[in-house]
């Protein structure tokens, strides 16, 4: 009876150990366990372990708690403690990649009450041992996290961060690091040692490692002018789907604008930029990304011409500078025909001569007149859009205009001239017609007169 009493009590305490002795249950399920129907593994760490700089020598390898701290010093957030990570994922069948990786972490204990923030960081550094690992001997890890999470909050509660692309091009084995982001809190999260392990959970699959590729990028038209839309075009292909095109363009060295170009199908994509002043560099970059994450890019770069019917103004304008230079030519001429018409009076032929050559050059003042008329009204309707023209053609209205006050005094004086002209011409046959008389007609009249009286 004894013995039996006695055995009891042996295995009643044995059974109050027990729940001492449970293995914790995330680690339990999450040492390789991969389920091939959801497609998904769940990852205990190997290792993990929290170093802080208040003790630099000392190892938290075998702590229940993986500690997280940031302080502010001299206006910077500076890590005071960060907590070490390492999984492998060598279970995931042969074949397969990480499609998605998600950290999942206990918090039991903080300090403070508001909302607080950490950014997982990846290390290369996957041989430093749990057990010997300090602030002193640490792996270094990037300076850029591959997660975030900015809701931490209340404990006793499970948070979660996307670290996918620590997986992407990196191997099995990886090791990950909790890193504090706002000042002044102190986070504890559940290490391996304790039920609330830390568990990664991994969806696997076909991974896509091929980055899509721009086969062509061209512009329409091929030389844009400034009052011309310019479609950019990209032929794009990838291994699985194309999911975006970015557009972005900058002007004469300034960013200008980026958009989102147009699936067209067949692999082309389309985006537009607006239109650009003339002689503007414009420098043009494409990149497009798969669902993998993976992008390429490519550029161009033109110059905005002018519009064409610049160049047809400006004919014109060459034109009429031509004609005014012919004017003033002629204009130089007549001035020097009516300097010699004060020296001598012209006899009648050539002063019907110069009327003719006067009237003719008059006439063609007219309808160099009207010729440049229509060009001003041409101009002025182009006005807004080729500024410096505006310049060229204002200096050609004054030298015009110049032109024209001196042709008008030449004119009236030459109206004056010629009155002055007419008058000494009446004078000059009064004379003429008087001498007649004098040395011809009355002559004969007094001889016949004198035979008469003969008779």
């Amino acid at each position: 009876m004894t013995n039996r009493i006695a055995c009891f009590l042996a295995i009643a305490l044995l059974l109050s150990f027990l729940p001492a002795l449970a293995i914790p249950s995330h680690a339990a399920s999450a040492v390789g366990s991969c389920d091939s129907t959801t497609r998904t593994c769940l990852f205990a760490p190997v290792a993990d372990a929290y170093v802080t700089s208040a003790t630099p020598t000392q190892n938290f390898g075998s702590s229940s708690t993986l500690e997280v701290e940031s302080t502010t010093q001299l206006g910077n957030t500076t890590p005071v403690a960060v907590s070490y990570l390492r999984f492998d994922l060598q279970a995931i069948p042969h074949g397969q990649g990480v499609v998605k990786a998600v950290l999942s972490l206990f918090l039991t204990s903080r300090t403070g009450t508001s909302t607080a923030s950490v950014g997982i960081h990846q290390s290369t550094n996957t041989t430093w041992g749990e057990l010997t690992v300090n602030w002193n001997n640490a792996p270094s890890y990037g300076s850029s996290s591959v997660g975030v999470n900015n809701s931490i909050g209340a404990q006793s509660r499970t948070y979660t961060w996307d670290v996918t692309s620590a997986f992407r091009n990196s191997s099995l084995v990886t090791t990950l690091v909790a890193v504090g982001i706002s000042a002044n809190i102190t986070l504890g999260f559940a290490s391996r040692e304790t039920s609330h392990s830390p568990v990664l959970t991994v969806e696997y699959g076909v991974v896509d490692t091929l980055p899509p590729v721009i086969r062509s990028l061209r512009i329409q038209p091929v030389s844009p002018s400034s009052e011309q839309l310019v479609t950019v075009l990209a032929n794009v292909t990838d291994d699985t789907v194309v999911s975006a095109a970015l557009l972005s363009y900058s002007v004469n060295g300034t960013f200008a604008a980026q958009l989102a170009m147009s699936p067209s199908g067949g692999g082309m994509f389309s985006g537009t930029i607006q239109r650009q002043s003339s002689g503007s560099l414009v420098n043009v970059t494409v990149t497009a990304v798969d669902p993998a994450g993976l992008s390429a890019t490519s550029s161009l770069a033109f110059t905005v011409v002018r519009p064409s019917y610049y160049f047809a103004l400006l004919n014109q304008y060459n034109l009429l500078t031509s004609q005014y230079g012919s004017l003033a030519a002629q204009y130089d001429s007549l001035l020097a025909t009516l300097k010699n018409l004060t020296v001598s009076l012209p006899s009648v032929q050539s002063w019907n001569a110069f009327k003719a050559s006067y009237s003719n050059l008059q006439s063609q003042y007219g309808d160099l007149q009207s010729a440049y008329n229509g060009l001003q009204t041409n101009y002025l309707q182009a006005e807004q859009k080729i500024s410096n023209l505006t310049s060229q053609l204002g200096a050609l209205s004054t030298m015009y205009a110049q032109a024209s006050t001196q042709l008008q005094g030449s004119l009236s004086r030459i109206s004056s001239l010629y009155l002055t002209i007419l008058g000494l011409g009446v004078i000059m046959g009064s004379i003429v017609i008087a001498l007649s008389y004098l040395l011809l007609v009355r002559p004969r009249l007094m001889s016949r007169q004198a035979h008469g009286n003969n008779k």
